[in-house]
């Protein structure tokens, strides 16, 4: 049995976004095939919370995964 190539395998996704709702929907499109290029700002990270992001934290490496 051969598997099929997933529905989103010719897609490339270009990753802007900075807060929850983004990294979870691009997330699902990285579990559905698709190729995801982050794109971050440079200079100091703050987080959805306010606080500053010195290293990546288990929610931002999990959120990111894919990409």
């Amino acid at each position: 049995m051969t598997a099929r190539p997933l529905p989103l395998n010719d897609f490339l996704v270009v990753d802007l976004t900075a807060h929850r709702a983004g990294p979870t929907a691009v997330r699902q499109l990285a579990d559905w095939g698709a190729r995801v290029i982050k794109i971050e700002p440079t200079g100091e990270l703050i987080d959805a919370t306010g606080s500053r992001r010195d290293g990546p934290i288990s929610r931002t490496c999990t959120a990111t995964s894919g990409r």
